[in-house]
């Protein structure tokens, strides 16, 4: 526990001199070098590192490790790790629901969708995803205003989803345990959300690169049940029995039952 406080106070002492250099460029924080102590970094969360190691370089500092020689390796691997794009975009995705869910208290509800809508929509891949949980044959048989309709209903859907998952969290934490290679290039981000109170739970990311970067495919909660093969099971079921326009309507009206405003 001694070291975690360690971390923490670190990544803490880290953070103040970024959030200085961001109001006031012309302190002296500006192209310092702040000494880490890894012994007590490596202890934190690789969630709280990763953000606090971004931060520093966004406000252009330095990080000089203080490490004996037998654990510069260690120390390698942690920020290779923290800047591999494909993991950064789940580290993203994570950061921005951190900031969003704690301060939902002092949000307005339009204010939050607002938020939700822009962190989902710059994560993950809502075009490939929309085809995919609708079926392939089934999305390319649309009529171009028909696919548009459907990917602008999806959208809100996903992004009601995915907010629904964490209702009533203020405080979420998260932690990247690491990454496999996936076919076609992809890369599966192995990643767990850390209840109070109860156990871990597996949320693993699939990811591909695109013209706008690496973005989010797929979400297997528990690891293993993929979100996008329960959507097209759904999908699937609702086209049949209502139609196209009816499946609009429906998912519209689900996505403003979870996510209002």
């Amino acid at each position: 526990m001694k070291e975690n406080n360690l971390g923490t106070i670190e990544a803490n002492r880290l953070i103040r001199c970024g959030r200085a250099l961001v109001s006031n460029p012309s302190s002296h924080y500006v192209n310092t070098s702040i000494s880490m102590d890894l012994p007590s970094i490596m202890f934190l969360p690789h969630h709280t590192f990763c953000a606090a190691l971004r931060f520093a370089r966004l406000c252009g500092l330095a990080l000089v490790f203080l490490v004996p020689v037998s654990t510069t390796v260690l120390a390698a691997q942690l920020v290779q790790a923290a800047e591999a794009p494909e993991t950064n975009i789940v580290l993203v995705l994570q950061d921005g629901l951190v900031e969003i869910l704690g301060n939902q208290d002092t949000m307005a509800t339009h204010e939050r969708s607002v938020a939700l809508t822009k962190l989902v929509e710059g994560t993950f891949d809502i075009n490939a995803m929309g085809a995919v949980a609708v079926g392939l044959e089934t999305y390319r048989n649309w009529s171009d205003a028909q696919r548009a309709d459907f990917l602008e209903a999806f959208a809100r859907f996903m992004v009601a989803t995915h907010a629904s998952r964490f209702e009533g969290v203020r405080n979420p934490e998260f932690e990247i345990e690491g990454s496999e290679d996936a076919r076609a290039g992809r890369k599966i981000i192995h990643s767990r959300y850390l209840h109070a109170d109860k156990d871990p739970v597996s949320i693993d990311y699939l990811v591909r690169s695109s013209k706008e970067g690496w973005r989010v495919l797929d979400v297997y909660l528990d690891g293993t049940i993929s979100l996008l093969a329960l959507h097209r099971s759904e999908f699937a079921s609702v086209l049949r029995t209502k139609g196209f326009d009816g499946f609009i309507a429906a998912m519209n009206a689900k996505a403003d039952e979870l996510n209002p405003g």
